[in-house]
């Protein structure tokens, strides 16, 4: 899926930055950490995981900005689960 991306959506946030970087994305360490039909709460988690994992191990930048007291309120609610 993400090797795909890359080939396929030259626009999308992974393929610019492997243009743009001498990096190589290591597909093979790589999970999907949700799916959703709702893009609101797509969003909601990519922002939740690049703000609590750390910006450094995320090459995107989330496209929504989240609260510290959103943050702790998705905590509380999906703990561990993410």
């Amino acid at each position: 899926e993400h090797a795909s991306a890359v080939k396929q959506t030259p626009s999308g946030h992974l393929a610019v930055h492997c243009a743009r970087c001498p990096c190589t994305p290591m597909f093979t360490n790589t999970a999907i950490l949700g799916r959703h039909s709702e893009k609101t709460i797509r969003e909601v988690h990519e922002a939740f995981i690049i703000k609590t994992r750390g910006v450094d191990k995320c090459v995107s930048e989330p496209s929504v900005a989240l609260l510290d007291k959103e943050i702790l309120f998705l905590e509380r609610e999906w703990g561990g689960r993410t």
